[in-house]
């Protein structure tokens, strides 16, 4: 596993993170809103996972809940005849009070609504359900115990079962004074379109390879240079989703799913078990996870690079001919078919807790198949 730089375990949540790679435009959209003071009460931060828009959820939280900007106006004369320069930037120092009670969860204006535990199944819930909602009426509806902003950040929204949904809508359509819903986002298309035509939508659009390998170089500078090329290529442009694969090792289960592939059809089982079994186990939750999603993430760019003729970067030697030859097995409208039926079984498996070993034998079981030119059942 790579060491990082700051050896911080904590790095992984953004409630801890300082620096947001990019995306400025989408931090000078916000600033502008709030110094004209016609903020919007709810903004859809959207973008595909790991590129930092819980990140950013948390820097514009921070940025009211210090200075809520209600009594500044950047065009006003200061008292020695200047105008006050409009604040450029959302940074703010770890040791900052706000920044330190945030990170804390000790913030009484920040409400912070995720999947929930439960304690029956002593596991994380599969969805937001309704009651973690109805904690933002009652926050948003109770005196406030400070002044300024209170403030709800959703991660995710797409979580959120569909009476969720609904009472999130509720809570929209009547939002309460001085208040404001961050909702994070990685697939806005999935949300009900009520929910969307009442936010302002903030798009995060992915960093490039060399912005990537600049923020792994940062936090791994030990780290093989070779490595950080193929994790940025993994990555696709999601700075957060390449530091999570250099801490997890992800390169390495990519290089193990590749020797599967590579072995198909006929599927290796003493590996595949070996592999799946490794999955099952309690402590391996965040590399099932990273797994799952590299499986899912190879058959979308085998069958994007088959449509489009564009070769792709190759992580392992021989990369190339593995798709190729997975894209003649089936065409590719019946590969679009079967990566949304892995997708369904994926989302099965966290909302019912599958046991996660027959959830990756049956995932490489379905690959093993159509590489042989027969849709799985």
């Amino acid at each position: 596993m790579a060491k990082s730089a700051t050896g911080d375990v904590r790095e992984s949540h953004p409630r801890f993170t300082v620096d947001l790679h990019g995306h400025q435009q989408a931090e000078t959209a916000f600033l502008n809103a709030v110094s004209s003071r016609r903020m919007h009460h709810a903004w859809l931060i959207t973008g595909p996972r790991g590129v930092g828009k819980a990140t950013l959820a948390y820097r514009m939280a921070r940025h009211l809940l210090r200075d809520d900007g209600s009594n500044r106006n950047v065009d006003a004369p200061s008292l020695f005849g200047e105008t006050e320069s409009p604040v450029a930037s959302l940074e703010m120092a770890e040791d900052d009070p706000v920044f330190s009670r945030v990170a804390a969860g000790g913030h009484g204006n920040l409400l912070i609504v995720e999947r929930g535990w439960d304690e029956r199944k002593k596991a994380m819930r599969g969805a937001i359900i309704i009651d973690d909602v109805r904690k933002v009426h009652g926050f948003f509806t109770r005196t406030a115990s400070e002044a300024g902003w209170r403030i709800c950040i959703v991660d995710s929204c797409d979580e959120m079962n569909i009476n969720a949904a609904n009472a999130l809508l509720k809570i929209l359509e009547e939002p309460p004074e001085n208040s404001l819903l961050l909702l994070v986002s990685h697939a806005p298309g999935r949300l009900l379109p009520t929910i969307r035509s009442r936010c302002r939508t903030l798009p995060l659009t992915p960093l490039s390879d060399e912005e990537v390998m600049e923020v792994l170089n940062r936090r791994y500078p030990d780290l093989d240079k070779g490595d950080i090329a193929a994790i940025a290529s993994l990555a696709e442009g999601a700075p957060g989703r390449a530091l999570e694969l250099a801490r997890q090792d992800g390169l390495a289960l990519y290089q193990t799913l590749l020797s599967l592939l590579q072995q198909m059809p006929g599927l290796n089982i003493p590996q595949a078990h070996a592999l799946a079994g490794k999955m099952g186990l309690k402590s391996a939750d965040d590399s099932y996870r990273i797994f799952a999603a590299l499986l899912l993430e190879w058959v979308e760019r085998m069958v994007r690079s088959s449509a489009s003729g564009h070769v792709l970067y190759e992580v392992v030697p021989g990369e190339k001919d593995i798709r190729d030859r997975f894209a003649k097995a089936l065409p590719l409208d019946r590969w679009g078919e079967l990566w949304e039926k892995m997708n369904r079984l994926l989302a099965q498996a966290d909302m019912a807790h599958l046991d996660k070993k027959q959830v990756i034998l049956a995932l490489l079981t379905m690959l093993d198949t159509a590489s042989s030119g027969h849709m799985p059942a």
